[in-house]
């Protein structure tokens, strides 16, 4: 029985007994429907994880009786819980998963029938013929329009919802190379303008080598400070951007792991070329380089 504060919005489904099979929703408690689900058996329902959890939390909910007059409006009978199967998402991505029961058809008839789900292993527009005669052929006064497969029904759902990912990740791409361009040509110039220092070094007696593992080392290490502070921002910008996220960790520790590493390589690169090419030049030319 619902607590007192508990919402009563629910979604209800009528469905087929294969409906669960054909759609490769996992089963998580219980069963499913069969054809032995029918007018002369007693009603049964399944329901999805947010309502096993909201109304029957950290209890088995198999077993346990509905009674809803969206459900069954003609009659006072409950619905006994059989089976329990993953959330599904029916409103979008942005919007948690509704709590949903499915009912059968076969115990809840409903003369508009909207829509049919068939489940093939070869091309849909292989069996499209077939499928319209099978359907002439029962009733020729039912019409199939808006013939999609299931693939073509998400794409057109996700379509915004992809063009603004899809956009995101450009203009990221385009952030993440002038970070990584900037970052070589600062670092670049800092090096380039230490070539007395590293002449004045060598002609002192320091190897290049001992010199150029110096100046490579004081870049990487101002870099490890940039990117360690630059970690701490986007952990704390990342809360800002969860409702963006759809089924993604805001804070992926490969994506984090991923652009530090590809920065401090960056960063080495900017070091290394310079100070490499400073290093191989007379001292006394270094010297006297302005």
């Amino acid at each position: 029985m619902p607590q007192p504060g508990q919402q009563m919005d629910l979604d209800c489904l009528r469905v087929m007994p294969e409906f669960f099979e054909v759609l490769g929703m996992t089963l998580r408690r219980g069963r499913t429907f069969t054809l032995q689900d029918n007018a002369g058996t007693p009603k049964v329902a399944v329901i999805n994880e947010s309502m096993a959890n909201y109304f029957f939390p950290q209890q088995n909910p198999l077993g346990k009786r509905l009674g809803d007059p969206r459900v069954d409006p003609h009659s006072a009978s409950l619905f006994e819980i059989v089976g329990v199967v993953k959330d599904a998402r029916y409103r979008g991505l942005r919007e948690k998963a509704p709590r949903i029961v499915y009912v059968p058809t076969l115990q809840t008839p409903n003369p508009g029938v909207e829509a049919f789900i068939v489940r093939t292993s070869v091309d849909p527009a292989q069996i499209l013929s077939t499928l319209r005669g099978e359907v002439q052929s029962v009733d020729r006064s039912v019409s199939m329009r808006e013939v999609k497969t299931l693939e073509e029904r998400v794409d057109e759902y996700l379509f915004q919802e992809r063009i603004v990912a899809k956009l995101a990740s450009f203009f990221s791409l385009i952030a993440l190379s002038l970070t990584c361009l900037g970052l070589y040509g600062v670092l670049a110039y800092v090096v380039g303008r230490r070539t007395q220092e590293i002449g004045i070094r060598i002609a002192l007696g320091a190897r290049p080598r001992d010199v150029l593992t110096l100046i490579v080392k004081q870049g990487v290490l101002l870099t490890l400070i940039g990117v360690g502070l630059g970690l701490a921002a986007a952990f704390g910008m990342m809360r800002l951007l969860r409702g963006f996220l759809f089924d993604v960790n805001p804070t992926d520790p490969l994506t984090f792991a991923s652009i530090a590493v590809l920065l401090t390589t960056t960063a080495l690169l900017a070091c290394y070329i310079p100070a490499r090419r400073a290093s191989k030049v007379d001292p006394m030319i270094a010297i006297r380089y302005e």
